[in-house]
């Protein structure tokens, strides 16, 4: 998927702590080593040249910035839209994105996705799109020698954008996938959590797609989003590379001068909350060995007076490899595997001041007091001399990064404008830089750091934790689980449809095998399983025992000589021997899920189904038949709809909404039903399709069933280490 949701205060947390992870590698033996470059010294730095630019302004209002660069024959670009997720209905959490991923794989109205695809890569060329949290982009690129064709093709993609269905459906997918494994991981969960602690849950600024905001996206909802922001007058276009201005202007005026103004008014970016007291929020997660927090609030623009004091404050407080923060919770503490903080300054709105840190379990409380503790030290104490120098002078040495090639540098003019900055903000940067004194530190610190308001975030498995948490205030639970889709609208049952529903259910278990069917005790089987996995189909064994009402275990034998894969839930919780890994214990809420799945057995669910609430829907057409449709309804929103055969009254297919086995996933799932056979009086079929999400998942081919044997409850427990 192109388009990614841009959470600021979570891409600069990650952004911090992957420095900060790098640089521990090399901790342990720079603490205890001499440190000769401390004795180097650099002769002042030279002025920064901004290289020549133009701007101008088109009658309809595009803005365009040309930068001239002959070193390579290539002509790219990007332009800037005033949009983002911030204007997003609440409903539709996730149409920004896919808006801007849209853009550019869905095809325009004379090219085809697939024409398109084709023709860039026949070129040479690309042209990316996405939107993120307070604007668009669309960037490009391709050689010179192709100017006018490329320059077509872009104009194409922006103006005449075609929104092909398959691939609105294609980027929904790739959303859903990033909901069902957003809590795979503690940073990820971290990085989701603490926007919502800073700006509030509700706030558009730490909004995240589910899967209903997902659901509820249609295709009129891109088409008019796109209709309202992408206008000429609402965006910025910086060209750079081997062209000659005057030229290339008038080929942008050939393709862009006749793009009309709407000037739709476009809302001011969402206000900043009003300050809370200090409060920590917990979210437990039983399978991690340890765990991360973060302590923050509310940060800055870029364009606050206060903002150079601000930087080099958090420069020496956690923002650099030999901060105090790594120095003392890291290398002299020895408490974190990583730890640092962020400045919390952002460009198109505030930022979050934040101070974060990974730790064992069973330091938490000792490692969070130990960052607290440093942030209070900052505030109280002025910064030594050596500090200081140290700081400015590792800020202002990066500095000439910012100009190693003309496209930044007019990238960064682009966006500085976009948003309202003065033109020359690039350029006062060394001068702000070096006017920072101690004083100026201590005093940001005292003014701008205020840990009686801070949002405390902590993520890892509580039970391990050496406190509560209790001491550094209030404490609430944050519910980190994910919201299944909503069931769909069905009718309300009335007494006619809950007689015919179970009309067709006890017809069905007549014919599936009456009362065999609704005695069994266990089912050992073998099947043959072929996977869709990205185009390729992976062969795969699964040999299950499962023993009514709650034990189950299958050994499922991967593909490419992966080894086997065992698996086992009883009343005891649930389990997984993975090879190369061995048993790790899945925890409870994986246990009853699983021992769920079990009653939720289609031959399960006929042959008890008194014990559920069924309703007859209206009939639906399947293949060819005009299947008999019943809803049962399971615990909570919980569902599954059964298609019989109105003549033999076997099953040809279920759908219920499940997890997806690679990606997690929850969407719709139907597997259907074909070549019946008798087992001990009791019909099964010998094949099944499994479709998930409208793609095929699975096909199963049975090789061997057998009913009611004795399984010794050992079968289920897992195996020794």
């Amino acid at each position: 998927m192109r388009a990614r949701r841009n959470r600021g205060l979570a891409a600069a947390l990650a952004v911090a702590i992957v420095i900060s992870l790098f640089l521990t590698l090399f901790a342990d033996d720079a603490s205890a080593r001499s440190k000769p470059w401390e004795k180097l010294h650099y002769p002042p730095l030279g002025t920064v040249q901004v290289p020549s630019y133009e701007r101008h302004e088109l009658d309809n209002g595009l803005v365009v910035y040309l930068m001239e660069d002959h070193d390579w024959p290539l002509v790219e670009g990007r332009f800037l839209v005033r949009t983002g997720a911030v204007y997003e209905p609440a409903g539709k959490v996730g149409l920004a994105s896919i808006t801007g991923d849209v853009l550019r794989t869905g095809g325009t109205e004379k090219l085809s996705s697939d024409e398109l695809d084709e023709t860039l890569e026949g070129m040479g060329a690309y042209v990316e799109s996405q939107i993120e949290d307070t604007d668009g982009t669309v960037v490009f690129s391709f050689l010179s020698q192709d100017l006018d064709r490329g320059l077509e093709l872009v104009a194409d993609i922006l103006r005449h954008p075609a929104f092909e269905q398959d691939k609105i459906d294609v980027a929904k997918t790739a959303e859903r996938a990033m909901i069902a494994r957003r809590n795979d991981e503690l940073m990820s969960i971290l990085q989701r959590e603490i926007p919502k602690a800073v700006w509030g849950e509700d706030h558009p600024y730490a909004r995240y797609p589910e899967y209903d905001t997902i659901d509820a996206i249609s295709r009129d909802d891109v088409v008019e989003f796109y209709g309202y922001f992408y206008h000429p007058e609402n965006m910025t276009l910086a060209v750079w590379g081997d062209f000659d201005s005057q030229a290339l202007l008038a080929a942008l005026e050939k393709r862009f001068a006749d793009w009309p103004k709407v000037s739709n008014p476009i809302p001011p970016l969402p206000k900043a909350p009003e300050p809370k007291p200090r409060r920590v929020l917990v979210a437990d997660k039983e399978d991690v060995t340890q765990t991360w927090f973060a302590a923050g609030h509310l940060g800055m623009r870029m364009d606050d007076p206060d903002y150079y004091s601000m930087i080099v404050m958090n420069r020496i407080l956690g923002g650099s490899f030999g901060s105090r923060l790594f120095n003392e919770v890291r290398s002299k503490l020895g408490l974190a595997y990583s730890v640092g903080s962020s400045a919390g300054t952002g460009m198109a709105h505030e930022g979050a001041f934040m101070a974060y840190c990974g730790t064992k379990n069973d330091t938490v409380s000792e490692a969070l007091r130990a960052v607290l503790s440093e942030i209070d030290r900052m505030r109280d104490q002025e910064v030594s001399d050596a500090e200081l120098k140290r700081a400015k002078e590792a800020m202002l040495n990066s500095y000439v990064f910012n100009f190693e090639r003309k496209s930044q540098t007019l990238r960064r003019l682009q966006r500085y404008d976009f948003f309202g900055y003065p033109s020359d903000f690039l350029e006062q940067y060394p001068d702000k830089i070096r006017s920072v004194d101690k004083a100026a530190v201590e005093d940001v610190a005292q003014r701008r750091i205020h840990p009686e308001e801070f949002a405390i975030v902590a993520v890892g498995k509580k039970s391990e934790w050496d406190s509560d948490l209790s001491e550094f205030g209030p404490v609430e639970e944050l519910d980190i689980s994910i919201p299944e889709p909503s069931a769909p609208d069905f009718p309300a049952p009335t007494p006619e449809t809950i007689e015919q529903g179970q009309a067709i259910m006890a017809a069905a278990q007549t014919a599936m095998g009456g009362e065999k069917l609704a005695q069994i005790k266990t089912v050992h089987r073998k099947d043959d399983v072929t996977l869709f996995v990205q185009g390729m189909e992976l062969k795969m064994s699964i040999e299950s025992w499962t023993a009514y009402p709650e034990r189950s275990r299958a050994d499922i034998t991967l593909p490419m000589n992966q080894g086997v894969l065992k698996r086992g839930v009883s009343p005891k919780g649930a389990w997984v021997d993975q090879p190369g890994k061995g048993v790790m214990d899945l925890g409870e809420d994986e246990a009853e899920k699983s021992r769920r799945n079990i009653l939720e057995d289609s031959h399960y669910l006929v042959g008890h189904f008194g014990d559920f609430q069924v309703q007859a829907l209206p009939p639906e057409t399947v293949g060819e038949v005009q299947a008999d449709v019943v809803l049962v309804r399971l615990d909570g929103d919980r569902w599954m709809k059964f298609y019989f055969d109105p003549q033999s009254h076997l099953l040809l297919k279920d759908a219920s909404m499940q997890p997806n086995m690679i990606t997690d996933m929850v969407a719709l799932q139907e597997s259907s039903y074909s070549d019946w056979h008798e087992v001990d009086g009791v019909l099964y079929p010998s094949k099944v399709h499994i479709v998930h999400g409208g793609e095929p998942l699975m096909d199963v081919q049975n090789t061997l069933l057998e009913l009611d044997l004795p399984l010794d409850d050992s079968l289920f427990e897992p195996p020794q280490s």
